[in-house]
């Protein structure tokens, strides 16, 4: 089944049984702050190395990180992803967090790590 009918479905699904109006369920849910891809130079001959430095940095600091499709780093309240783009000379930076402060410090971070790599 296509992913769009069956979200369509269940929200139909949920609407019914709760009784509430679609605007209420929505205010309901939390908001996350969020940075959403905010690009950086970078050329193509070094750019997956970049990211891997940022790996290794991050591994050595103790950090948990994922590893799928860049490295993403993940803290308890919020998490940033540094990914190479497989079509640009760029890598992308990513970012969302429970309060704007949180993701202000993890967006730093990366960004510092960044150009602490790239000008290294």
């Amino acid at each position: 089944m296509d992913d769009a009918t069956f979200a369509s479905l269940r929200m139909a699904e949920i609407l019914s049984k709760s009784g509430e109006k679609l605007s209420e369920i929505v205010a309901s849910l939390p908001k996350y702050p969020t940075v959403y891809e905010k690009n950086f130079k970078c050329p193509d001959n070094i750019k997956f190395k970049v990211i891997e430095k940022i790996r290794s940095r991050f591994k050595e600091q103790g950090l948990k990180t994922l590893d799928i499709d860049g490295v993403k780093l993940l803290e308890k309240d919020g998490w940033v992803i540094l990914r190479a783009s497989n079509t640009e000379p760029l890598i992308r930076i990513s970012a969302e967090a429970r309060t704007e402060e949180k993701l202000n410090k993890l967006y730093e971070f990366a960004t510092k790590e960044l150009n602490e790599v790239l000008n290294g």
